[in-house]
């Protein structure tokens, strides 16, 4: 699909079908995370320029168009199957009166980058927000069609309804067929290897709860070792009891259950000795080391990024030289 045929195409009317015969698309959990990302930040700076005019939003944040935010697909064509991977954000000018311009430099400058770090992902169309791919959405399709191929379109819905059920994306497959360019809805699914599994439970958490690696998988894991020793140590506080019982003469001495006590501590590592205790000491003395480092690294991660934000916000109001934070 050429950007003449595009060009020529933009004035016919685009439908949107379902078919059956379509490409059989895979996304990936990172991309719905990363149109959800970019939808917050660009609310969050809607707040800002509401709250400060004369600052305009500056380049803090890519504008939105028509009340959508919009980017670009990286994944691979194999056929007519299609694996969705990755995403960055397109940067555009609403001009107020229903125009836009994309920023074409920002683009190429993105693209550039991508192609350096993953070689092997292509441009595989675009995505935006809202409930269907109306008019608007149609628009910067066409538009975005004269820059690059885009054979798919991918619409998520960011404000879903509470009875909704499963992930609320829909793709289209831009056809191109007698002068007439059409879409058509095409079956998707949601694919995560194990580490995008764990890194999307983690972030699903953190966001809902706010909490941190407590309710992660690595979390749980680790809970489940505490869990086991924990058991373990009541089982043999019990065993303990019964043979004090027993010496006291206040148990009767069954040589059964005591021959498999016996096998019990005989079973159980020695650990009793002031080298095992110096090192248990050392190891936990460096776990809580290591969690105090973190700690504070992140917390000043956290204090430089609002200062930057503030300092940007303030000075493009002043009109004040920018410096930055070290």
């Amino acid at each position: 699909m050429s950007a003449g045929e595009n060009s020529a195409a933009g004035g016919s009317a685009a439908r949107a079908t379902v078919s059956s015969t379509a490409l059989s698309v895979s996304l990936r959990p990172l991309v719905l995370l990363n149109v959800s990302d970019h939808h917050m930040r660009h609310l969050a700076m809607q707040a800002v320029r509401q709250e400060f005019p004369e600052t305009n939003g500056g380049d803090l944040h890519p504008v939105g168009v028509h009340g959508h935010v919009f980017g670009v697909l990286l994944g691979t064509l194999e056929g007519r199957s299609a694996d969705v991977q990755n995403s960055f954000e397109l940067k555009m000018d609403d001009d107020g009166d229903g125009s836009f311009k994309i920023d074409v430099e920002h683009l190429n400058t993105r693209k550039e980058q991508y192609e350096k770090v993953f070689p092997d992902l292509d441009i595989v169309g675009f995505y935006s927000t809202g409930k269907e791919l109306d008019d608007r959405v149609q628009e910067v399709f066409r538009s975005l069609a004269d820059i690059e191929e885009l054979p798919l379109v991918v619409v998520v819905d960011v404000a879903p309804r509470g009875e909704a059920r499963g992930v609320p994306a829909k793709v289209y497959e831009a056809v191109e067929s007698q002068g007439e360019r059409s879409f058509t809805e095409v079956p998707h699914t949601v694919e995560a290897t194990e580490t995008e599994r764990i890194g999307v439970h983690h972030v699903a958490h953190v966001s809902s709860t706010g909490q941190d690696t407590a309710l992660t998988m690595l979390g749980s894991h680790v809970r489940s070792y505490e869990d086991a020793v924990r058991i373990m140590q009541e089982h043999i506080a019990a065993m303990v009891q019964h043979l004090d019982s027993v010496a006291a003469g206040s148990a009767p001495m069954d040589p059964g259950v005591l021959r498999e006590i016996a096998s019990v501590a005989r079973s159980l590592p020695i650990v009793d000795s002031n080298d095992a205790r110096q090192q248990l000491a050392e190891q936990y003395n460096e776990g809580l080391l290591t969690t105090l480092v973190a700690s504070l690294t992140h917390g000043i991660a956290a204090m430089q990024d609002v200062l930057r934000k503030f300092q940007v916000v303030h000075e493009r109001g002043s009109g004040q030289k920018r410096r930055t934070f070290a």
